[in-house]
């Protein structure tokens, strides 16, 4: 497909300075780019780097969620993050991936309130133990028909300190565990 056009969007209902890009020769499938969005355009697709990226059709609207999750998460940790959307969608999934795209985790998120204007859904991603620190990508991803969204974000894993205890097995140690204990009755 060849990108055709960029222009500013106009619509009320849109944040300022975001772009509308129309995908395909004389197409009506556009995407919607944040204003905070960094990506680079190929022969024929765009190609996202970071922020949110909303495809539609030209009879609706584009997905504008609002997602919120911590810049930072420790090893070991859940990354615990909300969704909040105007529309209804079908389903929400997150996947971090690594520097060299590898997914590392992946889940879906669960709807925690639906209204008829409004619907919140929540996510969680456990953070391996012993993955190492530093930066990853959170995608978050949702779908309603036609229309989807790809968010993608930046997340800062650091080293997490678990607690440990060093025991020297010893003569004396032995004998205190192979005597008869009270509490346990033997």
């Amino acid at each position: 497909m060849k990108i055709i056009a960029i222009f500013l969007l106009s619509l009320l209902t849109s944040p300022l300075c975001a772009e509308i890009v129309r995908l395909g020769a004389g197409g009506e499938e556009f995407c919607y780019i944040s204003p905070d969005a960094e990506y680079s355009i190929a022969e024929d697709s765009i190609l996202p780097g970071q922020g949110l990226f909303s495809y539609f059709s030209g009879s609706d609207k584009p997905l504008y969620p609002e997602i919120t999750y911590p810049g930072v998460v420790e090893r070991g940790n859940i990354l615990s993050g909300l969704i909040f959307l105007a529309a209804a969608v079908d389903r929400v999934s997150a996947k971090l991936w690594d520097a060299e795209g590898n997914i590392l985790v992946e889940a879906g998120a669960f709807r925690i309130a639906r209204r008829r204007d409004f619907n919140v859904w929540s996510l969680l991603l456990g953070i391996p133990s012993v993955l190492k620190g530093g930066r990853y990508t959170l995608a978050v991803e949702g779908r309603e028909k036609e229309r989807h969204f790809f968010h993608l974000g930046a997340v800062e894993v650091v080293e997490k300190k678990f607690g440990f205890e060093q025991i020297a097995l010893n003569l004396q140690l032995s004998d205190l565990l192979s005597k008869p204990h009270i509490q346990k009755g033997t």
